[in-house]
């Protein structure tokens, strides 16, 4: 499934706090293609607060550049691509469901086949893939419990 970061086709009932119009649709696609009903109530929950809507926007930010990064940065670099997602996911640990959901975009993330953002030449399949698991790795497990 393609994941794409703005498609302005999502309904304003879903995260009605949420007031950056790309980061909206990205969490209205995230739902719609999940299938995932706890996620979106999770998510719903959070966003319900000025302040659960900034967190989530923030969050979904950060998810984005630490993606972005593993698409980007070059392989001999990887202990300077370590460093920083771990910076960027620092706020996400902290929170359960912003551990679902980088989980979840990261999952997205892995099932894109064609990226514009990603030279394959530079950033083979198995790079990728375990820099994925290190997103993964560093967000954390998602529990049962929160």
């Amino acid at each position: 499934m393609p994941f794409a970061f703005a498609s302005p086709k999502s309904s304003p009932a879903l995260f009605p706090n949420v007031k950056n119009a790309a980061i909206h649709d990205v969490l209205a696609e995230l739902v719609e293609s999940s299938q995932q009903p706890a996620l979106e109530s999770e998510l719903n929950r959070l966003a319900a607060t000025h302040a659960g809507a900034d967190l989530l926007c923030e969050a979904t930010i950060r998810i984005a550049r630490a993606l972005l990064l593993a698409k980007t940065v070059s392989p001999e670099n990887e202990t300077e691509f370590a460093e920083l997602v771990s910076t960027e996911l620092t706020v996400i640990r902290e929170h359960h469901t912003l551990v679902r959901l980088a989980h979840a975009l990261t999952a997205c993330e892995a099932a894109t086949e064609d990226d514009v953002f990603r030279d394959r030449r530079a950033i083979p399949d198995p790079l990728f893939s375990r820099r994925l698991e290190l997103i993964r790795q560093l967000v954390g497990r998602v529990s049962v419990h929160h």
